[in-house]
């Protein structure tokens, strides 16, 4: 009996406890509005709170993933070869990174099992927004499509494929079409790839193991349609077989259509390699979607549409260095320590494969060569091929005792070649107190340094909008080097570092940017420049005195400059003045006012006569002044206005340019007859 009623209490008590719960915390709640998320956490572990809030956003994720269109599930494993659960996989994950427009519903603590539990939700609503606007997308991919121009269509397209993936679970039908846009954005997207040929002179080359390519692949795309190349287009380019490594990883096409790879170096064995070049499709989102298996949609999209570049690759040792060090000035001990460390700077600093000192000494010795009187090219040729490497880095180091300076050459010779394909040149100055020895050991990490930056500079090529943009180029990292000057379009190689790029052109808004240039690198850059106008002279002029004549001021018109610092100083007078003139008034009114009251104040005849001539003299001071404040504050009206107007009717015409100079004539007499003579001149 007594058992019967414990069990009781206990039913009851769980039936109570049950019951006090929330409904959602009993069975998940089900809504035709909402996709909701249910997540909980042990009270025990740190952070339970935000715990709880991950599990619930995860749980929300997972719905959402649940409700993409098996239709992109299958374009994406189509597109990329991974399996439905993957994908699904990499949906959730990007999806729970991405959420946002959730709310909190409620919370609750289970003090008896010591959890807590929050119910957060998103409405329906929020995926409308996205479906939507994908097809806005789709309409304006529509008005483009009569153009021609491929960059435009894919990128209206990619970003439309892009909202569609945010649109979860959303139906998107196109109404005039009546097309499902979760097929129709794909297949247009294999459809404009179809009618990109990407081709090659040859799809076959020949490569060594451990080396690059001696030629640069050369490659087109061009639009099938209308045998037009394709300007400007991102493209990806992968060893889809093998390994290796590229000059530069970011490739683009030229005006007609061309981009070169460059392979550095083969670094897998396999007899028959393989390159893909594809576009970047990745390149046109807008970031609307920035989740991973989007990306890999495209990739595989883009790949299956490729350019396949088969290379034979035969197996060949790696490239063998030796380093050797001359000196004059030096000490013996010192080179013969010196090699050793230059030996394992070249290890760490560099890719090449070093002969150690152990290896070299010993075969210099069997064949009788002095390394210090060996400094002709012919020579350090013939102590490659008895060394047998491949190449040779000849180290060159003269003190200049007088000068207290250390001048250090270094040489790169190619032995299988007899060139010198790089060098470098350092000078090292030598302080007082210091030894020759003591700056070159310490220097000997800066010179591999520079030298393997000279040895693998990046490349800079700086086209322009507008033909023949002024480019200084100045090496932040290092004052003393004065700075390139070049004009667009150019292609320049730069040793890696940080530099200053200065754009102008006469008529333009000058620009400034910061790049830095990494080793082996190639980067494209294209600059625009904005024209100057004489309405933005005048707007800048109105806003701020003076600015709209800086503005049209250059080279040409430095007298804008200085009229525009007139105007300012002008300006400045004009407020000092406005400023005196308050001033004054400020205090003749003070004093008219005291008075004004003595006045008011006076009883008798002789007073009130008196101190009404003074608060009359002391009005009439009052009403100068006020008059000077007034005609001070239009001065700087009139100044304010009129170099408005001066950067409007005075700014410069770029196109037409009269110049009037004196010419002498020769008459063929001793006595040079000199007349004044006008030149008309027109700018493209």
């Amino acid at each position: 009996m007594k058992c019967r009623f414990f069990l009781f209490v206990f039913l009851f008590f769980n039936v109570i406890n049950a019951q006090r719960a929330p409904s959602w915390v009993r069975e998940p709640p089900r809504s035709d509005q909402y996709v909701i998320g249910i997540g909980f956490s042990d009270k025990d572990r740190p952070n339970y709170r935000a715990l709880a809030k991950a599990d619930a956003l995860n749980d929300l994720a997972t719905e959402i993933s649940v409700n993409i269109s098996s239709d992109l599930i299958d374009i994406m494993i189509e597109a990329s070869g991974v399996s439905e659960e993957y994908a699904r996989s990499e949906i959730r994950l990007s999806t729970r990174d991405e959420l946002e427009g959730y709310e909190s519903v409620d919370e609750y603590d289970d003090n008896d099992k010591n959890l807590y539990w929050v119910y957060y939700r998103l409405s329906k609503d929020y995926f409308k927004r996205y479906a939507n606007s994908a097809i806005d997308l789709y309409d304006n991919y529509l008005m483009y499509i009569d153009e021609g121009n491929i960059s435009i269509e894919l990128t209206t397209l990619i970003n439309c494929l892009e909202y569609i993936y945010r649109a979860a679970g959303q139906d998107i039908t196109h109404e005039s079409s009546g097309k499902n846009l979760r097929v129709e954005v794909p297949l247009l997207i294999k459809t404009l790839l179809s009618n990109i040929d990407i081709k090659t002179s040859k799809s076959s080359y020949e490569g060594l193991y451990g080396r690059g390519l001696d030629d640069a692949i050369n490659v087109q795309a061009i639009n099938r349609k209308n045998g037009k190349p394709i300007f400007g287009i991102d493209m990806e380019v992968r060893f889809e077989r093998g390994s290796g490594e590229f000059l530069s990883n970011q490739f683009q096409t030229d005006r007609d259509g061309r981009f070169k790879i460059d392979i550095t170096q083969i670094d897998s064995k396999e007899e028959q390699q393989v390159i893909r070049a594809s576009l970047n499709l990745v390149k046109f989102k807008a970031d609307i979607d920035k989740g991973g298996y989007l990306d890999n949609v495209l990739k595989g999209i883009a790949r299956a549409h490729g350019l396949r570049i088969v290379i034979q690759v035969s197996e060949y040792r790696k490239d063998k260095v030796a380093v050797l060090v001359v000196g004059d000035g030096l000490s013996t001990m010192l080179l013969s320590s010196l090699i050793s460390t230059f030996n394992n700077e070249y290890k760490d600093q560099t890719d090449f494969d070093i002969m150690s000192y152990r290896e070299v000494e010993p075969i210099l010795k069997r064949e009788g060569f002095a390394i210090k009187p060996c400094t002709t090219k012919e020579c350090q040729v013939e102590i490659g091929t008895k060394l047998r490497v491949d190449n040779l880095i000849f180290i060159k180091i003269n003190y200049l005792a007088n000068a207290r300076l250390l001048n250090v050459s270094t040489e790169f010779s190619e032995v299988y070649s007899g060139r010198v394909p790089k060098s470098d040149n350092l000078n090292i100055p030598v302080k007082r107190g210091a030894s020759a020895d003591e700056v070159i050991m310490q220097n000997v990490s800066n010179i591999v340094s520079s030298f393997w930056s000279k040895f693998n500079p990046g490349t800079l090529n700086i086209s322009s909008s507008i033909p023949s943009i002024n480019v200084e180029i100045t090496n932040k990292d290092d004052n003393q080097k004065p700075p390139e000057n070049r004009t667009t379009p150019f292609e320049i190689e730069l040793p890696p570092g940080t530099y200053i790029l200065n754009f102008n052109k006469i008529g333009y808004v000058s620009r400034t940017e910061q790049m830095i240039i990494n080793k082996s690198d190639r980067t494209t850059i294209t600059v625009d420049l904005y024209n100057k106008t004489s309405f933005k002279a005048f707007t800048r002029s109105l806003l701020i005195p003076g600015a709209g004549q800086h503005y049209s001021s250059d080279s040409q018109h430095l007298s804008r400059a200085k009229m525009g610092k007139i105007i300012r100083w002008s300006l400045f007078a004009g407020v000092a003045a406005s400023g005196y003139a308050w001033y004054s008034l400020d205090q003749s009114t003070e004093n008219y006012e005291v008075a004004k009251e003595t006045y008011l104040a006076e009883t008798t005849v002789e007073g009130i006569n008196s101190s009404r001539t003074v608060a009359q003299d002391k009005n009439q001071v009052m009403i100068n002044n006020q008059k000077i404040f007034q005609g001070s504050l239009a001065l700087i009206g009139i100044i304010w206005v009129g170099n408005a107007v001066d950067a409007l009717v005075n700014f410069p015409d770029y196109g037409f340019t009269i110049s009037f100079d004196s010419k002498a004539i020769d008459s063929g007499s001793p006595n040079r007859i000199v007349q004044p003579t006008i030149s008309l001149t027109y700018k493209f």
